[in-house]
C-alpha cells in the first residue's frame, strides 16, 4: 500500500502545472507539513498511504498524486477507500508511464474488483502527449471548479463520507427504534459503537485489551458483534468506562440497573453498521458499502 519509493517525474510535474509551485498549494514532503488547516490528513496522505504529492486549494486537500510503475499491479481500492474516508480530497490521481488515471473520491468505495472501482470512480484517463492541452490545464481547471462540472456525475455529495456516514446512522437509527431502544437510547448506542471503532481503528485499544476486558473470548469489537456476545459486550463497556473516566458509556443507553438495556437483538444492527455493510435504504438495489467506515482515516 505504501509507493513512497516511488515519484512523479519531473516532467510530469511540468506538465501538470507543480514545479512552480510550493507550501501551501503543493506538498510531496510529510517534514514539511507545518501548522496549516487539515496538517493530519495531508501528513497521512503522503507519509501513510505513499502519496508523491497533494494539492491543496484554499487550505483544503483536493487531489492526491500517487507515482506508478504498473497501475494494474497498483492496488488502488485500499488508497481510495482510505482518502474517501478522510472526506477532504477529492480527486485520486495516479501517474504511470505516460498517463494519468483520474478516480472520484465522492464516489462509495469499491470492493478490490479493480473493473468495478473502475466503472465506480473512474473519471477519465489522459495521455501525456495525445491530451496535451487538457493535462496542462488540469490543475487549472480544478481551482476554477470548471472540473467539477465537467464531470458533476462523478461528484455527487451524497456519496461522500459525512453524507453517508449520516445516512447509515439514520438507518441503523431506525432499526434500533423498530427493536425497542427509545430514541435517545438508539442515538447513544451508536455514538458508543462509533467510538470503540474510532479507539480501535486509531490503536488506542487493541485486540489485547478486548481480551482481557472479556476473559479471552474475542478480540475485536466486530466478533463481539456478529457473535452476539452480549455479556462480552457489557464487559467492554465497563472497562472502557473504567479508563476511560467518561461518561460516554453510562446512560442513557448501558447496561446499569436501570434505563434502556442493550440485547442480543440489538447487536447484528451494530454489527452490520461496524462491518460497512448497512443496507442503504434511499437505493432500490440495496446496495451495500464496501470497507465503508475506518475511523483511523475519518476525521476526529
Amino acid at each position: 500500500m505504501q509507493l513512497a519509493e516511488r515519484s512523479i517525474a519531473d516532467d510530469w510535474k511540468d506538465a501538470l502545472g507543480l514545479t512552480a509551485r510550493c507550501a501551501p498549494e503543493v506538498y510531496s514532503d510529510a517534514g514539511e507539513v507545518g501548522d496549516v488547516p487539515h496538517a493530519g490528513p495531508i501528513r497521512t496522505a503522503l507519509r501513510d498511504l505513499g502519496a508523491d504529492t497533494v494539492f491543496c486549494i484554499e487550505d483544503v486537500p483536493t487531489a492526491v498524486f500517487f507515482a506508478a510503475e504498473d497501475t494494474d499491479a497498483l492496488d488502488i481500492a485500499p488508497l481510495h477507500s482510505a482518502l474517501w474516508n478522510q472526506g477532504l480530497a477529492s480527486v485520486l490521481a495516479v501517474v504511470c508511464g505516460d498517463a494519468i488515471s483520474i478516480y472520484s473520491l465522492a464516489a462509495r468505495p469499491q470492493n478490490r474488483h479493480r473493473d468495478r472501482l473502475d466503472d465506480a470512480c473512474l473519471i477519465e484517463v489522459l495521455k501525456k502527449v495525445e491530451d496535451e492541452a487538457q493535462v496542462r490545464s488540469l490543475i487549472r481547471s480544478m481551482e476554477s471548479g470548471r472540473y467539477w462540472q465537467e464531470h458533476d456525475d462523478r461528484f455527487d455529495a451524497k456519496q461522500r463520507v459525512d453524507r453517508v456516514l449520516l445516512d447509515n446512522l439514520k438507518h441503523s437509527d431506525q432499526r434500533l427504534q423498530s427493536l425497542g431502544l427509545p430514541p435517545e437510547a438508539s442515538q447513544a448506542l451508536l455514538m458508543q459503537a462509533m467510538f470503540i471503532s474510532y479507539l480501535e481503528d486509531r490503536a488506542i485499544i487493541d485486540g489485547h485489551y478486548i481480551q482481557k476486558a472479556t476473559a479471552g473470548e474475542v478480540d475485536t469489537l466486530r466478533e463481539i458483534l456478529q457473535a452476539n456476545k452480549v455479556t462480552a459486550f457489557y464487559a467492554l463497556f465497563r472497562n472502557l468506562t473504567r479508563d476511560f473516566n467518561g461518561d460516554l458509556f453510562v446512560k442513557p443507553c448501558s447496561f446499569g440497573e436501570s434505563g434502556p438495556k442493550v440485547r442480543r437483538a440489538h447487536l447484528p444492527v451494530l454489527a452490520d453498521f461496524r462491518s460497512g455493510m448497512v443496507e442503504m435504504g434511499q437505493h432500490a438495489d440495496q446496495t451495500r458499502l464496501f470497507w465503508a467506515y475506518n475511523f483511523k482515516f475519518i476525521p476526529v
